[in-house]
């Protein structure tokens, strides 16, 4: 069975590999995986003659995660060790060079999704062509974690290191990039370099809502990893502000979480202070496709107020597009670029510049409108149809299947 009804055409398509941190298992002779990859791997599987994926086995706290079962039939799983520290993974990197080698025997390219800890040592063991796709820069908000001061440095120096040796591999590959912002820093440095947008859409994701806020209550709701430099906390105090306004509002959020970090312990004790107890819920994790659209499709206006710009374009705003959903955000990294005046967009860390673009999305609803309709047409240029095949392509175009 192919995913998304594609059908080779060719009979002597190429064989691709592909790597990414992200863990998988194997259950029921299926590859099972976090949905958001696995989506992006059933848009490119269709168009290779086999798909040989080289991926770590998760930790138990990442069990969760594994939520997709691929379902084109020529995937095929390369287990790694453990998705460790990245510590752990360099001093016994053997079994994985081990697993490299073999799967090099087998394949005529392979494709790196990074930043990604082992890239290293693809770099020096692969010695076929090299594919490299770029989701993130691996140098960029390490400021902000909360780690130590001397493990930080540690950090840091790591990161400095790893970004080199990708540069090196970058000048010397195929690279593609999914963000303008990422585009904007390689142009100069990198002779073939693309730009690909990523999606978690396919063309039968799309509902058609003329408006929202249409109800007494309104629900705001916001879906990725729920942390601080989401600007979680400013958003809540965004809400508590139109709140005293008469906005009935309240603010739902579903993704995954570090528990350990403290935040909804801190969503919790601003809620209280802000007198807005209740009214701001943490529902767990929703699995990407249709029960995570559905959160949107339940929702009045989806908000993010990143403060980082290592951001990228978070794929949760293509998704709020295609569920007619309008959107306040902030104007970091490559949202404003790819958003073109469909969303909303307010300074990053200024919580009245972010009240007001909320408030005109609620009280303005010509704007509201215009906002879900042509965010709506802009998302569906952008499909796992079209970009697994765009990505593809170029793939085979390169290096000549």
């Amino acid at each position: 069975m192919q995913a998304y009804g594609q059908e080779k055409t060719t009979k002597d398509l190429m064989k691709l590999a592909f790597h990414y941190h992200t863990p998988a298992i194997t259950k029921n002779c299926k590859v099972v995986l976090p949905a958001y990859l696995g989506l992006f791997l059933d848009s490119i599987a269709p168009h290779f003659d086999e798909l040989l994926c080289i991926m770590h086995t998760p930790s138990p706290s990442q069990m969760e995660m594994m939520d997709y079962e691929i379902k084109s039939e020529n995937v095929k799983l390369f287990s790694l060790s453990p998705h460790s520290s990245i510590p752990s993974r360099y001093f016994n990197s053997s079994p994985s060079v081990k697993v490299i080698n073999e799967v090099l025997t087998l394949a005529d390219v392979v494709l790196i999704r990074a930043s990604t800890p082992l890239l290293p040592f693809f770099k020096k063991h692969w010695k076929k062509p090299i594919a490299l796709m770029l989701v993130s820069d691996a140098t960029l908000g390490l400021a902000n974690l909360p780690q130590p001061g001397w493990r930080k440095k540690l950090i840091m120096a790591w990161a400095s290191w790893y970004a080199k040796k990708e540069l090196q591999l970058a000048r010397k590959s195929l690279t593609i990039v999914n963000s303008q912002m990422l585009y904007n820093e390689l142009a100069d440095k990198v002779k073939d370099l693309n730009l690909i947008q990523t999606t978690t859409l396919s063309t039968n994701d799309f509902v058609v809502r003329e408006d929202s806020c249409q109800n007494q209550k309104i629900r705001l709701i916001f879906a990725g990893r729920i942390s601080r430099i989401k600007g979680i906390l400013d958003i809540i105090e965004a809400m508590a502000n139109l709140r005293k306004e008469g906005y009935d509002l309240y603010f739902d959020l579903v993704g995954m979480v570090d528990k350990s970090s403290g935040i909804l312990e801190e969503m919790k004790s601003l809620s209280e202070k802000l007198e807005i107890k209740g009214l701001v819920n943490y529902l767990g994790y929703r699995t990407a496709g249709s029960q995570l659209l559905d959160e949107y499709r339940n929702s009045d206006v989806f908000v993010i107020a990143s403060q980082a710009s290592s951001e990228g374009f978070p794929r949760t705003l293509w998704e709020a597009m295609a569920s007619s959903t309008p959107i306040v955000a902030t104007a970091v990294s490559s949202i404003p670029s790819f958003t073109k005046g469909v969303a909303e967009l307010a300074e990053p860390k200024n919580i009245k510049d972010f009240t007001d673009k909320l408030r005109t999305v609620l009280s303005n609803g010509e704007r509201r409108k215009e906002m879900i309709r042509e965010g709506r047409a802009l998302a569906k240029s952008n499909t796992l149809e079209v970009r697994g095949k765009e990505l593809s392509d170029l793939i085979k175009l390169r290096y000549k299947a």
